[in-house]
């Protein structure tokens, strides 16, 4: 079901829902638990903002206004909560998947929206940076590697 509902434009069934509408509920439920799960179904949604065009051969569209009006206005609130979570390097090795995930989901953000973290706060973007940053000294490799290339994707 959940599959269903989240499909690609190119696997759309009767019951796929848009992707903005289950983005903030992902938002909702990340400020309520953060969780790996969470953050890699927000990974997925911000990708599905940005499809690719199956008409014009190029792989990527430009968003549309409302698209970057949404994003704009949902990434702090799934960026926010995360921050609180893992604000230390001690935060980072102790919630790997967490670590992880959020990296992940950021370079997929990065990927399609890179110019929304410019439009964070400037308090959010530099969390979000330094979490980066620290993130690099992580002994853990998964999240070591989902942050290096969130670095390289959103640099």
């Amino acid at each position: 079901m959940i599959k269903a509902i989240t499909a690609l434009p190119s696997d759309q069934t009767i019951v796929t829902l848009p992707p903005a509408p289950l983005l903030e509920l992902v938002a909702a439920s990340l400020r309520r638990n953060v969780t790996g799960v969470w953050l890699g179904l927000a990974g997925m949604l911000i990708g599905q903002l940005n499809p690719p065009s199956t008409t014009t051969g190029v792989l990527k569209t430009f968003p549309t206004p409302e698209t970057r009006s949404f994003v704009a206005r949902v990434l702090p609130s799934l960026v926010d909560p995360v921050m609180r979570v893992l604000n230390s390097p001690a935060a980072l090795a102790s919630e790997p998947d967490v670590a992880q995930a959020f990296f992940r989901f950021l370079e997929q953000t990065a990927r399609n929206f890179v110019w929304a973290f410019f439009e964070l706060s400037t308090p959010t973007f530099n969390a979000a940076m330094q979490c980066a940053i620290g993130a690099l000294g992580l002994q853990e490799k998964y999240s070591l590697v989902a942050a290096c290339n969130f670095l390289v994707r959103g640099a």
